[in-house]
């Protein structure tokens, strides 16, 4: 088995709605997302599990879980073998003897073998049901974050159009006072350079938009998303639980992995064999044929050393097996603590983010109002615009990165959207 811990630090619905559209993009044609008012995000994370490459693996899991369940319920193990033996003397005496023996045999269970292979059947099915949940929340994870980037990167272009938008009016504004006399040339080549600057800006923001909108729709296999955006409450665990998908995942593949090594045992011991057939002899020739019935039962013995090896390899996977719950029972602590002290900080920077947004929003409004007056250079004001954009800026990503710390605190308690 893959280790999962690998799987969970990068850390489980099947029909579509005829609204539901699939994206046909070329790799490299720009993706444009139409918001739809009858899509929900249930449909979306839908989507995103029936398209995940793991998905594929649903009907083979299922398939083992169903082989083992039906050789458990059979009386035999394996399919009947047929035995002929001849018995005559034409190459010696020739007298006539003859012998001829037809029969069947069957590989029977022991009672032991057998309640090991139903305790396996038993185990598989659980497996199978914990690989489920494990695989909505782990693709859940991947669309919580295609989802976050989104909403970072549409805000990204909204504050790089109002950036762009104040560049422009400060050429305007550099315009009409270099026709009237009181500023210099160089104010207006300042204030175009800002506007390059911010219409640079602008396309690398849409850049990073249609990467993250391509994402979405490579993952979820949909050209379209809900009309709002998409936000979850924290959840009130604070603590990693056995119930996790991810452990208890874990925890079926150990329950496995332990009904291995009492199923390598009785494997190893043998099982019992039923022997029916008909058997046809003649002493000589002048004697008629005798017809009987054959009857027998072999049953092993003497196999603790074979069994000991064989079971070893059973014992070892299991080891490893506890092994790999343990990191990814400590690596999920380890995650959930560190999201919540992020949370935290977070949520006290936000506090100090918004006095600064409404202390610099003043100041900008001032220095418009000041430069259209003469009263301070173009530096001054592109310096005080900027300070005003950069804290407009850090305040909402502030607000985003709570949403996504939400997001990951609930994907690490194992809680789904």
């Amino acid at each position: 088995m893959k280790p999962l811990i690998q799987v969970l630090a990068l850390s489980a619905l099947s029909v579509f709605l005829p609204t539901l559209a699939l994206a046909e993009s070329a790799p490299h044609d720009p993706i444009i997302l139409l918001r739809s008012e009858a899509l929900t995000y249930a449909e979306v994370f839908e989507a995103a599990l029936n398209k995940a490459p793991e998905s594929s693996t649903r009907q083979p899991r299922e398939q083992q879980v169903l082989a083992y369940q039906d050789l458990a319920k059979s009386w035999t193990t394996g399919n009947p073998r047929v035995s002929l033996n001849y018995l005559g003397d034409q190459v010696f005496d020739n007298r006539g003897l003859q012998e001829l023996e037809v029969g069947l045999e069957w590989q029977l269970w022991s009672v032991e073998s057998r309640r090991s292979n139903q305790k396996l059947g038993q185990s598989y099915q659980r497996e199978f049901v914990a690989w489920q949940d494990y695989l909505q929340l782990l693709i859940s994870g991947r669309v919580r974050r295609a989802l976050a980037d989104i909403r970072e990167t549409e805000m990204q272009v909204h504050k790089a159009e109002n950036a762009r938008d104040e560049a422009h009016k400060l050429v305007a504004i550099a315009q009409r006072r270099l026709l009237a006399g009181d500023a210099s040339q160089d104010a207006q080549l300042q204030a175009q350079t800002l506007l390059l600057e911010k219409e640079k800006d602008l396309l690398q923001a849409n850049a990073e938009r249609v990467d993250a909108q391509r994402n979405y729709a490579n993952l979820t296999g949909l050209s379209i998303r809900p009309a709002h955006d998409f936000r979850e409450e924290r959840s009130a665990l604070d603590q990693i639980s056995p119930d996790h998908p991810a452990l208890r995942f874990l925890q079926s593949a150990a329950d496995i992995a332990s009904d291995q090594i009492t199923q390598s045992k009785e494997e190893a011991r043998g099982k019992p064999s039923l022997n029916v057939g008909l058997k046809r002899l003649r002493g000589e020739r002048s004697e008629d044929d005798n017809d009987a019935l054959v009857l027998g039962v072999s049953l092993p013995f003497g196999t603790s050393a074979y069994a000991s090896a064989q079971t070893s390899d059973a014992r070892r996977h299991l080891a490893e097996v506890q092994v790999q719950y343990q990191s990814a029972r400590r690596q999920l602590q380890q995650t959930l603590h560190e999201v919540e002290h992020e949370l935290a900080v977070t949520q006290t920077a936000i506090k100090l983010s918004r006095e600064q947004v409404s202390l610099n929003r003043q100041r900008s409004t001032m220095a418009h109002k000041a430069f259209e007056l003469g009263e301070i250079t173009m530096t001054r004001v592109v310096q005080i615009l900027q300070q005003q954009q950069l804290a407009d800026t850090e305040y909402q990503l502030l607000q985003l990165k709570q949403q996504r710390l939400i997001g990951e605190f609930n994907q690490s308690v194992g809680v789904l959207p």
